[in-house]
C-alpha cells in the first residue's frame, strides 16, 4: 500500500490541506472556485520554496450539493518532509492567506469526498 501511496501522492508521503467553497447559487460556486484555483496555481509558480505545491481542481464536491449549497474543492498538496519545517509551514500559510473570505481549510483532511 505504501508504494501505491507513494505513487498517488497521497499521506505520508505528501501533504494534504482540502479547500471549499459553498455557495447558493451554482455558476457562483464554480466561478469562485476557478478564480481561486488560478490565483493559488499563480501564486505557488512565484513563491520561492523547497517545498514543492501541487494545486488540483477546482473540483465538484462528490455529493455536489450540501444543505442547500453547491459545493466545490481545490486539493492542495505538498511535499512531505519528515517532520513539518517552518519553512513549510510559512508557505503554506501564504496560500491560506491568500484564500477569498468563505473558504473552508480542512488540513490533513479524513476524506476528500
Amino acid at each position: 500500500e505504501l508504494a501505491d501511496r507513494r505513487a498517488f501522492g497521497y499521506p505520508p508521503f505528501v501533504n494534504i490541506t482540502k479547500l471549499t467553497f459553498r455557495h447558493l447559487r451554482a455558476d457562483t460556486a464554480r466561478n469562485e472556485a476557478r478564480i481561486t484555483a488560478e490565483k493559488l496555481k499563480r501564486l505557488t509558480a512565484t513563491i520561492l520554496s523547497t517545498i514543492k505545491f501541487r494545486i488540483d481542481g477546482p473540483l465538484p464536491a462528490y455529493a455536489s450539493k450540501d444543505r442547500g449549497r453547491y459545493v466545490w474543492h481545490i486539493i492542495v498538496r505538498s511535499t512531505a518532509p519528515t517532520t513539518k519545517s517552518a519553512e513549510q509551514m510559512r508557505t503554506r500559510n501564504t496560500l491560506l492567506d491568500a484564500l477569498p473570505h468563505g473558504w473552508t481549510v480542512d488540513v490533513d483532511p479524513l476524506t476528500l469526498l
